[in-house]
């Protein structure tokens, strides 16, 4: 039988979670000696839409990056993560099987908490979206609840 971890609030799981997510994403976006791990062409590409995004609100407001295990994904959010992050722009990045397990099936309350924090165009990555059974429509629901 697992251990039992109580379920944290989900303003306090998002408080700890964004404050930690600029050294998470740097340790997962470098290899193991520290180095930058390099940037594939759709690192750039999406830093151009999201940025585009950010001055014109442009569209697309959401992009889906589908990928088998392994293939690079989630060094690819955090490469995105940071750089946006170094430019002081809105950002947020947010692994879903770690709210799941943390707070429970709630993501479509958490990007409403996330988009309430910040007026405007905002860009929000979320990894590992799948672990949240009906993400698809919590997606749908928060792309008509937010127009950034």
């Amino acid at each position: 039988m697992g251990i039992l971890v109580p379920k944290m609030e989900l303003d306090a799981f998002l408080d700890s979670w964004l404050a930690r997510a600029p050294a998470l994403a740097h340790r997962l976006s470098t290899d193991r000696r520290g180095r930058p791990l390099p940037k594939r062409w759709a690192f750039y590409r999406l830093r151009r839409l999201a940025e585009a995004h950010m001055r014109e609100r442009t569209e697309p407001r959401v992009i889906l990056v589908p990928g088998l295990r392994g293939v690079g994904k989630t060094t690819l959010l955090c490469q995105l993560f940071l750089s946006l992050y170094a430019k002081d722009l809105p950002v947020f990045y947010l692994p879903v099987d770690r709210l799941y397990r943390s707070v429970g099936p709630v993501l479509l309350e958490a990007l409403e908490k996330i988009s309430s924090r910040v007026e405007g165009p905002k860009v929000i990555l979320l990894d590992e979206v799948t672990h949240h059974r009906d993400w698809a429509g919590d997606l749908k629901l928060a792309y008509d609840y937010d127009p950034d």
